[in-house]
């Protein structure tokens, strides 16, 4: 876990890795993804903002965030208006 400072949250910090088998031997490859699968090591990826949870897509999360954030401006200019 690392915190953001791009969203300001606490996020997952991704891990990846290369693997290489020998010429003419690809199935070894998917064998080992099944195993590591099976083995609950891999997992599969979830849309959204995390590949573990899922959730909200960033720039829709963004794009609520400044929204919220005119609205609350826009009624406090009304409500100051009305005063």
């Amino acid at each position: 876990m690392y915190n953001s400072s791009i969203t300001g949250l606490q996020e997952v910090l991704p891990v990846a890795t290369d693997v290489m088998v020998a010429k003419e031997c690809d199935g070894v490859s998917f064998q080992l993804a099944k195993a590591l699968a099976a083995a609950g090591i891999l997992k599969m990826s979830l849309p959204g903002r995390t590949l573990e949870e899922g959730g909200e897509v960033l720039f829709e999360r963004e794009a609520r965030m400044v929204f919220e954030q005119a609205l609350k401006i826009r009624i406090q200019g009304i409500e100051a208006v009305m005063q």
